[in-house]
């Protein structure tokens, strides 16, 4: 997994982290770093993009999914998130990376 952020602090009672702040998001750079460090060590993988809350910006969602679209290797990437915390469209953009 690649930690994308850390915390969430919306207080749902069945969160290990609802009482903690939820930091900066990793910034893309530093998260596609990673994958290609991956792409070295692994060669086929897949990447669970590891967040308490996932949720993003429309700037940080559209400058991901850019360089999902860039990267010589394509790999299968996943995540979890709240249903209500991340607008459809922005769904469909990190979709088509």
């Amino acid at each position: 997994s690649i930690e994308i952020s850390r915390g969430c602090g919306s207080g749902c009672l069945f969160c290990a982290d609802r009482a903690n702040k939820r930091l900066a998001n990793a910034s893309v750079e530093g998260v596609i770093s990673e994958m290609e460090y991956l792409d070295k060590i692994y060669g086929d993988y897949s990447v669970y993009l590891e967040a308490p809350h996932f949720y993003f910006n429309r700037e940080w969602c559209d400058e991901f999914a850019r360089a999902i679209g860039t990267r010589e290797k394509r790999i299968p990437w996943r995540c979890t998130t709240r249903v209500e915390s991340v607008p459809t469209e922005m769904i469909k953009t990190l979709l088509s990376s």
